[in-house]
């Protein structure tokens, strides 16, 4: 088969023997792909540069079954400086694994990919809190695969008195068909994140007033998903550290 060509952001590697390693790529056309890159882990390869967690990179790919084989890499942006900061790089872990678990091969992933390298800017060049990326990754990338909130009225009734959020419903309830009370802030956020377009949802301000949304947020990933990210209880161990102490440390250099 012929070789193609597409870019890629490198969500996971997973050692392998001969210095080679296994990655779990996220592609705008191919969905997630398992690619196997021969002997990357050297300094000596060309592909090094292009190959390890977090490089979005030009791939030159050669079809195989079951996985494709990295012939060609060019690394076009590393996100190196998330490296750096334990808690940011806590987050990008969280935010490529819930990629990888939502996004399949095959699947069409332009958008997602394109949220995914936008909240990893961000929060490589602190442009926005964490833990409001957090929550407007969470929201938006659902809303990508079809599990979008509702929020212009009741999901269960129409009203257009919404004062609550419900996981379970998918959306805004009214006071009488119950759900978690929400704040008019809490309801500005979540709308402003997910039916506004990508850029004024980055660009949105205000988030700190809402310390009920963003537990809502992630109980409805959990919930929809089915499953509970492995990075995620980690993540959240940081964040206790950085709120009791002010900040986690930096990642310690490898020796």
């Amino acid at each position: 088969m012929n070789p193609l060509k597409t870019n890629g952001l490198i969500l996971r590697t997973a050692d392998s023997k001969n210095s080679s390693q296994v990655l779990t790529v996220l592609t705008p056309d191919l969905g997630k792909i398992h690619v196997w890159a021969r002997g990357v882990r050297s300094h000596k390869n060309p592909m090094h540069a292009g190959a390890g967690l977090f490089c979005y990179s030009e791939l030159v790919l050669l079809p195989r079954p079951g996985m494709y084989t990295l012939t060609g890499c060019t690394l076009l942006h590393s996100y190196y400086y998330l490296r750096e900061d334990v808690e940011r790089l806590s987050y990008a872990i969280y935010f490529a694994e819930l990629a990888g678990i939502v996004i399949k091969e095959g699947m069409e992933a332009d958008a997602p990919l394109r949220l995914l390298l936008n909240c990893l800017h961000y929060l490589e060049k602190g442009k926005k809190d964490p833990a409001d990326l957090k929550m407007l990754y969470e929201l938006r990338l659902l809303s990508l695969i079809g599990l979008r909130p509702h929020t212009k009225n009741c999901i269960r009734c129409g009203s257009k008195e919404i004062v609550a959020f419900s996981v379970a419903d998918g959306g805004t309830l009214c006071a009488a068909c119950g759900g978690t009370p929400l704040s008019r802030a809490d309801l500005a956020v979540l709308q402003g994140y997910v039916e506004g377009g990508l850029r004024a949802a980055l660009e949105f301000k205000g988030e700190r007033q809402v310390p009920i949304l963003a537990p809502l947020a992630e109980e409805f990933v959990r919930y929809h998903i089915e499953t509970e990210p492995k990075s995620l209880e980690y993540l959240n161990r940081i964040r206790n550290i950085v709120n009791k102490n002010g900040h986690a440390g930096a990642v310690a250099p490898k020796k």
